[in-house]
């Protein structure tokens, strides 16, 4: 994607954002007036030592939490101030997330759970059974489609989780460890998925520790106490 069009469309704007938990002597600063700017199709990694306000950043950044300064514009929607249906909107049309523990749900198919990713989306049952089918198939998942998650292995349990988090195509992919339940021949096949993804147009950040991964990632955001910077590649 040429970069002079990246630049020119911002998706997601953080300002001074800082997140402070509880109040009075015991309140702990997690994120302190973070700043930086997501362009669409880009690739970030957001990297740090345990505990040093990883998870509390993607979480704002996915929506799931607020800032308690600060400003973060979503497609130039500034979320601080919107109304609670106006974000849960927001989250669940713009944003797909992958966890490192899968999240699927025993008992019903990969398809299933693909379809349950676009439940609250408006998407009605045939397209979601549709979306959800173009999405296995584009991860090589065909075969695999009416399979339950204890019969998958962890790899493809991952592309199905991916599978999910995309098929509603979302703007921006959130990804928290990805990579951290599985071996090294899986993370090299959810690595390459990302790659893939992100060459697509998607817009993708995940937390990661490994290394192979954050090295994969064109544009890297150390968090270490809370305190926000972006390194050099």
């Amino acid at each position: 994607m040429s970069s002079d069009l990246v630049a020119e469309q911002p998706v997601l704007e953080v300002r001074d954002a800082s997140k402070t938990f509880g109040n009075g002597p015991a309140a702990v600063t997690a994120l302190r007036a973070a700043s930086f700017t997501v362009y669409r199709g880009d690739y970030l990694a957001l990297v740090g030592p345990s505990g040093s306000g990883k998870s509390t950043l993607l979480n704002l950044l996915g929506l799931l939490d607020s800032p308690s300064t600060g400003s973060y514009r979503v497609e130039g929607i500034e979320t601080t101030t919107a109304a609670n249906p106006d974000i849960l909107s927001l989250r669940g049309h713009k944003f797909g997330f992958v966890f490192q523990s899968f999240h699927l749900l025993d008992g019903r198919s990969a398809l299933e759970n693909v379809e349950l990713g676009m439940f609250f989306t408006g998407h009605s049952r045939a397209e979601r059974r549709d979306l959800a089918a173009q999405a296995l198939h584009r991860f090589g998942l065909d075969r695999r489609m009416h399979a339950d998650p204890r019969e998958l292995s962890g790899g493809e349990r991952q592309r199905v989780a991916i599978a999910r988090a995309v098929a509603k195509q979302p703007s921006v992919l959130f990804c928290d460890e990805p990579t951290g339940n599985l071996d090294s021949r899986n993370t090299g096949v959810i690595c390459d998925l990302l790659e893939e993804l992100n060459a697509s147009g998607l817009t993708i950040l995940t937390v990661t520790h490994d290394d192979f991964l954050a090295r994969q990632a064109p544009r890297r955001l150390d968090v270490h106490d809370g305190v926000v910077s972006e390194l050099d590649q």
